[in-house]
C-alpha cells in the first residue's frame, strides 16, 4: 500500500511539472502560454510558419497567432496566472 501511494505521488508530481513549464525549444516562460480548446477547431501560427491545429497543451510564444473558427473557443493561460479567453470568429496575437 505504501509503494503504491508513493508511486502515485511521483506520477502527480511528474505530470504538475510537465504541465507547468514549456515544452516549445527557445520560448520564455516569462512570454509564453498554454492553450486550452474547448471546442471548434482553433489554429496557430508559429512564427511565419503556416496555421496548424492547435491542441490542448500546445506553447504559444509571443508573436505567434492563435484563430478560432465561427465555433471555436479556446482559453491561453499565461504563466504569470493571467488568462485570455478566445472568442468564436476571433484571432489573438
Amino acid at each position: 500500500m505504501r509503494r503504491a501511494f508513493v508511486i502515485l505521488l511521483v506520477v502527480i508530481v511528474a505530470a504538475g511539472v510537465f504541465l507547468y513549464y514549456p515544452r516549445a525549444t527557445g520560448t520564455s516562460v516569462a512570454n509564453a502560454a498554454t492553450i486550452a480548446v474547448f471546442r471548434g477547431d482553433v489554429d496557430s501560427q508559429h512564427g511565419s510558419a503556416t496555421f496548424e491545429c492547435a491542441l490542448d497543451g500546445d506553447v504559444i510564444a509571443a508573436g505567434d497567432v492563435v484563430r478560432a473558427n465561427s465555433t471555436g473557443r479556446a482559453v491561453l493561460s499565461f504563466f504569470d496566472g493571467s488568462l485570455l479567453t478566445l472568442e468564436p470568429g476571433r484571432r489573438s496575437r
